[in-house]
């Protein structure tokens, strides 16, 4: 939250004070619920304040939404602009920074933890990965090194499974509310 209160100092010099309380709301909301981090990167022109071709922000995707979700460049473009567009009059460029999942953090033991928590098997996991029992055995052995695309499939299937079972839980406390 420290960085939107930073956003919206340096928008302070630009726009009316009233125009700054209005972004609050929405600069709070695309962080809250998309995990957008916006920042103004650039100053307008100082000789010319009506030219704003130079007024930038970076919207950010910190981590997935609550929901899983991971965004492509043009949604977030889309988000940014439908959220400040009724209060910010302004032209502006928004440079879309995607989610990049830290693949490097897959390792054979980040793996184990993964499928002890969701109760997973190997055989559970070859099934729905599509790796084939032997070429399992000699990763989980470490005769076969993880590469780089066995790293992002299985950060890829445990975000997957991770959000399928938020969301069957959410479905399921649903269906226990009293009418």
């Amino acid at each position: 939250m420290e960085s939107i209160q930073i956003t919206l100092k340096a928008l302070g010099k630009y726009v009316a004070p009233e125009t700054v309380t209005l972004l609050e709301e929405p600069l709070n909301q695309l962080r809250r619920e998309y995990q957008l981090e916006i920042e103004l990167l650039e100053d307008p022109d100082q000789d010319n304040p009506k030219d704003y071709a130079n007024f930038r922000l970076k919207a950010t995707q910190l981590e997935p939404t609550v929901t899983g979700q991971i965004f492509i460049q043009k949604e977030i473009v889309d988000l940014v602009k439908r959220s400040l567009e009724p209060i910010f009059d302004l032209r502006y460029y928004v440079l879309p920074i995607t989610f990049s999942p830290q693949f490097s953090m897959v390792t054979i033991e980040w793996i184990n933890t993964q499928m002890q928590e969701f109760g997973l098997k190997n055989s559970d996991l070859g099934r729905q990965t599509g790796i084939n029992k032997s070429t399992l055995s000699e990763l989980f052995t470490g005769r076969r090194p993880l590469t780089l695309m066995h790293k992002a499939l299985f950060w890829h299937y445990f975000h997957g499974y991770r959000m399928a079972k938020s969301y069957h839980q959410a479905l399921a406390e649903l269906s226990n509310l009293p009418d």
